[in-house]
This record gives structure tokens, C-alpha cells and sequence, in this order.
């Protein structure tokens, strides 16, 4: 993490000191697994990485600026793949099953859990909570450390 990416974990941290939080899963990416670990610092609950929630794999464009790849406009290209790389849909085919692991294990117990992820892998979470329009899609956005409460799928949010 930057000093920046540090110091809007820590301040994640913070809001999340009163909430209840019975595991934690992240991405294996460096930055979302800092971020995880800076929030379960003083709580030391459980902390799974979870391949299934990786960002989406951009292929040939990772690391290129959004502006540099059109980003916009491919990111309403639902089921067009990155070049060596996934689509939303590939990606849901790994979020989806994921979600549903986590609603079955914890289906008869009042657990909170916490997931650090990003910002492509939150859309396609967002979807399986809620219907979304193709435009609700598209536009749907997270911004980093940000605190988004869902809940089980169903239920009322």
C-alpha cells in the first residue's frame, strides 16, 4: 500500500472498531490483503484469502491507465473478455459460487463478515445482493476502503 492506500486502511479500521466481525476474507492481491490485515490488527479474527475474490484479470491491459484502455466503454462489454484475460460474466462464475459457500456455512448463525476485495470483483458482488440494470453496472463504484453493508441474499438492505 501507498502511505495513502495505509492511511485510508487505518481510517477503515477505525469505523469499523465498534462493528461486529466474526472473518475476515481477502483477495490475495498485496494491497487488499494489507488492507485486511490492518483492519483485523487488533480484532485478530480469523483471515482467509480467497482466490475467488481476486480483481478481474484485465490480460494484456493490466497495469495500462483507464484512459489508456477506454475502460468506460469496455466496462458495458459485459461478456466481451480482456485480450488474455476475463469477462464479468468469468468473474461471476467465481464471485456467485463463493457468496453462496459463505451463505450456506453461516446460514444458522449471526455472523458478520467482512470482504476485502475490488473494485470489479464489488460490482459483480453488488449484482448478487440486488438486480441491477446493464447501467446500474456499468456505473456501479466503490471507492477504496470504502464500507458497504449487504446483506444475506434476500434479505432487505
Amino acid at each position: 500500500l501507498s502511505p495513502l492506500g495505509r492511511e485510508d486502511a487505518l481510517k477503515t479500521k477505525l469505523a469499523l472498531k465498534d462493528e461486529k466481525i466474526d472473518e475476515i476474507y481477502t483477495s490475495p492481491l498485496k494491497r487488499a490483503k494489507e488492507t485486511a490485515e490492518i483492519i483485523n490488527e487488533d480484532r485478530k479474527v480469523p483471515l482467509y484469502v480467497a482466490d475467488d475474490i481476486i480483481e478481474m484479470n484485465y490480460g494484456d491491459l493490466e497495469g495500462l491507465s483507464t484512459k489508456e484502455v477506454g475502460l468506460g466503454v469496455r466496462r458495458g462489454m459485459f461478456f466481451s473478455r480482456y485480450p488474455h484475460g476475463e469477462n464479468y460474466f468469468e468473474v461471476a462464475l467465481r464471485v456467485y459460487p463463493f457468496l453462496k459457500k459463505l451463505e450456506e456455512k453461516y446460514k444458522d448463525e449471526d455472523k458478520t463478515i467482512l470482504l476485502v476485495a475490488h473494485m470489479g470483483v464489488y460490482r459483480v458482488i453488488r449484482s448478487y445482493f440486488a438486480d441491477m440494470t446493464n447501467d446500474e453496472f456499468a456505473t456501479c463504484r466503490v471507492e477504496n476502503c470504502q464500507i458497504i453493508h449487504l446483506p444475506m441474499k434476500g434479505e432487505k438492505e
